[in-house]
């Protein structure tokens, strides 16, 4: 059952540190910005890194009780759930449950959770380690990329971004303050040098990248 008591305020610096088998894991995951929490089989913060704290702290998603972390949204409550008992119950340690939390009505950014047994890294066989992706930064620090890998100019990696998304041509012009024609140029030259035809082929690219 999920709780309506009042939500604690995380700190990074109020956990244990991760086993030391778990170090490198931690920190390296503070370095490219991505959370990892480490949960016992209640649910309760057994470890968290930085980022962690920072995300479930500005990204108002998740609330702590009694060292329990919880979403806040019921849809959440019970992706969360299930995501647990599987990774609890499944016999293939290493594989992974994974959702994504939004609440668009909210203009919230979304986040995308996978949970993956801790298997021999943890004291606790049932441990959980739980990774939090904010989308929205990632997908910027994808665009990022590309634009350095593929030598785009300022102005076609402002373009990308707007590609990248949902908005239709129009609202791409009018965000960016320039005509159709001098986006569909832009977009010409973008997709030659990415040697994609579409957006849904710049999408599939975008998300290989790593």
């Amino acid at each position: 059952m999920f709780s309506s008591s009042k939500s604690e305020t995380l700190n990074a610096d109020r956990f244990v540190p991760p086993p030391r088998e778990m170090a490198v894991l931690f920190d390296t995951m503070d370095r490219l910005n991505r959370g990892v929490v480490l949960l016992n089989k209640d649910g309760v913060i057994e470890a968290v890194n930085s980022a962690a704290a920072d995300l479930i702290t500005n990204v108002n998603y998740f609330r702590i009780i009694a060292g329990r972390i919880e979403p806040v949204d019921v849809v959440a409550q019970k992706n969360f759930a299930r995501a647990m008992e599987k990774v609890i119950d499944q016999d293939e340690p290493s594989e992974p449950s994974e959702f994504v939390i939004r609440r668009e009505s909210e203009f919230l950014r979304p986040l995308h959770i996978e949970m993956v047994s801790a298997g021999q890294a943890s004291e606790a066989a049932d441990n959980t380690l739980m990774f939090i992706t904010d989308l929205e930064a990632d997908w910027s620090i994808k665009i990022l990329r590309a634009a350095r890998i593929f030598y785009l100019t300022e102005r076609e990696a402002s373009v990308l971004e707007h590609l990248a998304g949902t908005e239709t041509e129009l609202e791409i012009a009018n965000a960016l303050s320039i005509t159709q024609n001098t986006l569909r140029t832009h977009r010409k030259n973008i997709y030659a040098k990415l040697n994609v035809n579409s957006r849904l082929e710049l999408a599939i690219l975008l998300s290989r990248l790593t």
